[in-house]
């Protein structure tokens, strides 16, 4: 699964990340996209890269799987870092039916950002919720690769 409308370049030295196409289309989205994940994305602040409460930068600190009575559950823990005064997120999907987590190979890095040949997902750029016959598909783009979660509907919680 991948990014569908937000734009994402990939630069020599950055990103350029764009995610007003999906903006755009998230009114058409509201009736077949669960009420928890359709507040999480259309959170005032989500898309806001100057807000502490967006998504950008994110980094994951933590991926537990529960299994539940036959019912599949997942919590996400995500940071900017571990200091104690920044918001964190945290986000429980609930009915889970499918993780996907693809980290990318072959993607050149500056090596003063982090070693060559190093695996790991690295910040969030962008994220996308998609209707799902089930309930959703929350697609995260992160740097060097892409979690998809398949769920029921997700609760997301800044501390």
């Amino acid at each position: 699964m991948a990014i569908k409308f937000s734009r994402v370049d990939r630069l020599p030295d950055g990103f350029l990340v764009d995610p007003q196409p999906y903006i755009d289309m998230l009114p058409d989205l509201k009736e077949s996209i669960p009420a928890g994940a359709y507040r999480f994305v259309t959170d005032p602040e989500h898309y806001d890269f100057f807000s502490e409460r967006s998504i950008k930068d994110l980094k994951i600190e933590r991926l537990e799987v529960v299994d539940s009575f036959a019912v599949l559950g997942i919590t996400l823990e995500l940071a900017y870092n571990q200091l104690p005064n920044i918001p964190q997120l945290s986000i429980k999907y609930s009915d889970v039916s499918n993780l996907s987590i693809d980290v990318r190979s072959g993607f050149q890095i500056r090596p003063d950002w982090i070693n060559v040949g190093a695996k790991r997902l690295g910040d969030i750029l962008t994220d996308e919720i998609h209707p799902d016959a089930g309930g959703c598909i929350h697609v995260i783009e992160m740097i060097h690769g892409v979690v998809a979660i398949t769920c029921g509907d997700l609760e997301a919680l800044w501390s």
